[in-house]
């Protein structure tokens, strides 16, 4: 489709909103001398979108059931930026400040022919010409818009700020979602890292525990062999407490268990991932090259790992 088409079909779908701001009586918020200037805004607001790179979304009543859930002022453009995400304009009209308060009416009462804009409101309304120009959004972290006439100037000679404001939002927004998205990374990094380290913790301790027994069994086994050679009678006495002391030191092995009771290590808390980032601040996704570097000039990080079951230290456990 070409420029030209796309353009076209733009001002379509602007043109429609406008020719629905005219025709819904009930949800103009301007008094009848403010509706062509009120519609002049909305149309030069979404020509001014269009230039600026946005879609003009089409009206329907889905959009305005997801406006109504999304609790926005009643739409009188929206359109959709470059990301997806959708902004809705609604034009009013300022009422004077201190207009009295609508008389209570009985249930069941029927109700004016007033339109709904003004069957809503708590106060009378006293126009004053002033309009004002609100813009809701769907983009995350984006504030609130608004635009307003002032005694010196009307808001449709200020139009291209309301936009530069948008602009502004919408890079504000991307860089806090990248800035977030590379936290989560971060963190998931630092997790990962984490309990690489406490499995490694876990591993040490299984293999340092494995030489010690096979130290073990080799002095028995010196032990055995000297007794065979100068005390035969001694080895028949203690050869019992000897395969006593072998049956104990196999129970304790965790390689005779299969090797892998290191692994069983619970995931990371957060005060663990914390911790570790404290002080390990290299391990971040901003930049590092190696969670597991040189090491040399920090300070060793020992995070909590979850040790073998205790058979006994002693003969008499």
């Amino acid at each position: 489709m070409s420029d030209e088409s796309i353009m076209r079909d733009e001002d379509a779908t602007a043109r429609s909103w406008v020719r629905l701001f005219r025709e819904d009586v009930d949800r103009r918020y301007v008094s009848d001398d403010q509706v062509d200037r009120a519609a002049t805004i909305i149309g030069t607001a979404a020509r001014m979108a269009v230039e600026r790179g946005y879609a003009v979304v089409d009206p329907s009543r889905e959009l305005f059931d997801e406006a109504k859930r999304s609790k926005w002022p009643w739409p009188h453009l929206v359109v959709r930026d470059e990301d997806g995400f959708r902004s809705s304009f609604h034009v009013s009209e300022l009422s004077k400040p201190g207009s009295p308060p609508k008389p209570r009416t009985l249930t069941g009462v029927p109700k004016s022919d007033a339109p709904q804009w003004l069957e809503g409101r708590s106060r009378e309304f006293e126009p004053t010409g002033m309009l004002s120009l609100r813009v809701n959004g769907e983009r995350p972290f984006a504030r609130q818009r608004s635009l307003r006439d002032t005694v010196n100037s009307r808001m449709d000679e200020r139009l291209s700020t309301l936009f530069d404001g948008l602009a502004h939002e919408i890079v504000a927004s991307r860089e806090r979602v990248e800035a977030g998205r590379r936290h989560e990374e971060t963190v998931e990094q630092a997790q990962r890292a984490c309990r690489g380290e406490r499995l490694y913790t876990a591993l040490c301790e299984e293999v340092r525990l494995h030489e010690d027994l096979q130290n073990q069994r080799a002095y028995l086994d010196l032990v055995e062999q000297r007794l065979r050679r100068t005390d035969p009678e001694r080895l028949a006495d203690a050869s019992e407490d000897i395969e006593l002391m072998r049956s104990r030191i196999d129970a304790r092995d965790p390689l005779l268990s299969g090797g892998v009771d290191w692994s069983d290590q619970p995931d990371p808390t957060d005060v663990d991932v914390y911790e570790y980032m404290r002080r390990d601040r290299h391990a971040t996704a901003f930049g590092h090259e190696d969670l597991y570097g040189d090491r040399a000039h920090r300070p060793p990080y020992r995070p909590p790992y979850r040790s073998m079951p205790s058979i006994g230290s002693g003969f008499f456990d």
